[in-house]
């Protein structure tokens, strides 16, 4: 990863860290009588908002490198043609993520790929 992107990348992730410090702020002067259960589901939503975005970051970061010059189908070994890229509601550990990925599609056994999986 070059610097130019680490560097983009640490604004886009302190910028989600400041959002959720904001937001744990203001739920916290909302609050003042609260249970520990509420606490606790107040966190989770939020670790899972947090975990959501910074998922879509990483991969929106990865799928911003170049794609290697060919891809081999993992199904008959082809070379993979690239079609398109298309936007997908991915599930993940951390809930669904939105997702920006490349679409390649092998014309020999038909079989279409989002890399790297």
């Amino acid at each position: 990863m070059s610097k130019e992107s680490n560097a983009e990348l640490k604004r886009e992730l302190l910028a989600l860290a400041e959002e959720a410090v904001a937001a744990t702020l203001q739920w916290d002067s909302e609050h003042a009588e609260r249970t520990f259960a509420e606490i606790e589901t107040f966190v989770l939503a939020l670790r899972r908002q947090l975990g959501q975005r910074l998922a879509a970051a990483l991969s929106e970061q990865q799928a911003g490198a170049q794609p290697p010059p060919s891809m081999r189908c993992p199904v008959c070994g082809r070379t993979l043609h690239y079609k398109a890229t298309a936007r997908r509601q991915v599930g993940s550990l951390v809930g669904e993520v939105r997702l920006d990925r490349r679409y390649y599609y092998c014309t020999h056994c038909e079989s279409g790929f989002f890399p790297p999986g």
